[in-house]
């Protein structure tokens, strides 16, 4: 008798233990889950920089401007980053062309005398210390499948 109570408690043991697993794995994937964006062009945007990194005001004269990447999701950030253009503003629109998800990185660069002097690091948009309120996310581009062609009129109902 007692064995079979014993073989119980152990297998029920084991059931909480999963389940105490499954929590955690469900509320990891809860906590680092990217916001993903269908489309093949968004408009991304960020604060403006005003200061320098040690935290002094830029200069008269120098201005900051803002280089755009992206990267596949699954590609290397430091090696795989694509340049996709530069702006004064501080937003962009990015068109893809190519299926795939990507990642969306920004650095700002100082300019002085029209001469890129300095460049930030980036800010990629699944590093939630890099987006806005912690949310980060990405861009999913699918092609779209082609036009239906060859309608006719198989029958007519009077």
């Amino acid at each position: 008798m007692e064995n079979k109570g014993g073989f119980k408690m152990r297998y029920f043991s084991r059931f909480i233990f999963w389940i105490v697993v499954m929590f955690f794995i469900i509320l990891v994937d809860i906590c680092f889950c990217l916001d993903w964006t269908t489309a093949n062009q968004v408009t991304v945007a960020w604060t403006p920089v005003t200061t320098l990194a040690d935290g002094s005001a830029i200069p008269p004269g120098d201005q900051i401007l803002y280089e755009v990447y992206f990267v596949p999701e699954t590609g290397d950030k430091s090696i795989d980053r694509i340049f996709i253009g530069e702006t004064n503003e501080t937003q962009y629109v990015i068109t893809f062309v190519e299926e795939g998800c990507y990642f969306i990185g920004v650095r700002s660069a100082r300019i002085r005398t029209s001469e890129k002097i300095s460049v930030s690091g980036f800010a990629w948009s699944d590093d939630p210390a890099a987006v806005k309120n912690g949310v980060t996310f990405g861009v999913v581009y699918f092609l779209m499948p082609g036009n239906v062609s060859g309608m006719e009129v198989l029958s007519n109902a009077d």
